[in-house]
């Protein structure tokens, strides 16, 4: 995953950062950090290169989250997404992380 072969999607990339995930955390609670992913994210976002998602749009998609009324849950979301793209970034990818300041 050097500098130049980032074209890669959100879910690519965080199937990849997950793994990383299971040994930080309860195994319990790394399941719950996919599974917010599959629901809330992949579904909307998933297949979008890393590099096309705009703070825009990634907000779209979290008040879409909020409008459910899980503000909690959109806070969560907020720092796996941000996550994944410090992730991306460690990896040599050189992206705008879109999660930052919203």
């Amino acid at each position: 995953m050097g500098g130049s072969d980032w074209a890669r999607t959100l879910e690519d990339v965080a199937r990849k950062w997950h793994p990383l995930q299971i040994e930080r955390r309860k195994p319990v609670h790394a399941h719950d950090v996919i599974n917010s992913l599959e629901r809330d994210i992949f579904s909307h976002l998933g297949a979008v290169l890393l590099s096309e998602i705009e703070k825009s749009l990634l907000l779209s998609v979290l008040r879409r989250i909020e409008n459910r009324g899980t503000i909690e849950t959109v806070r969560e979301i907020k720092q796996r997404v941000a996550a994944i793209y410090r992730y991306a970034n460690a990896q040599g990818a050189r992206l705008e992380n879109p999660a930052v300041d919203i």
